[in-house]
């Protein structure tokens, strides 16, 4: 059997991830606890990314830390805008546009705004 001096065991499994913002600041975040750096990549420049990479490696070097640094890359996005209420039926005709319909006449009510991006995925259909 095997025992452990149990002041040399780390025990501690769990670890503080902060998401990292134009407001904050890296060396008070890994004061408290966060090891590892979330950066949101939907958000912002590159430059702004790089300079908070520079700014964990600093800390890290004047904390004599290890922390870690996590690129969260932007996904598949599709947009949906319902300016009014409608209401489809099997079988009813729409068009779908990327350009919002404020009219009121009869042909706009079979409109639909959508995001351009949203196009990419569709096919033409009858």
């Amino acid at each position: 059997m095997t025992y452990y001096n149990i002041k040399n065991v780390n025990l501690t499994r769990t670890k503080i991830m902060a998401t990292l913002g134009p407001s904050s600041d890296v060396m008070e975040l890994a004061r408290a606890g966060a090891r590892a750096f979330r950066l949101n990549l939907s958000y912002g420049d590159i430059e702004w990314h790089t300079r908070m990479i520079e700014r964990v490696r600093e800390v890290e070097d004047e904390l004599g830390l290890k922390l870690g640094v996590v690129a969260d890359l932007r996904g598949r996005k599709l947009r949906v805008s319902v300016s009014r209420e409608c209401e489809l039926r099997e079988g009813q005709r729409v068009v779908l546009e990327t350009t919002s319909s404020l009219g009121t006449d009869s042909s706009s009510l079979n409109r639909i705004y959508l995001d351009g991006e949203v196009f990419e995925y569709l096919e033409d259909g009858v």
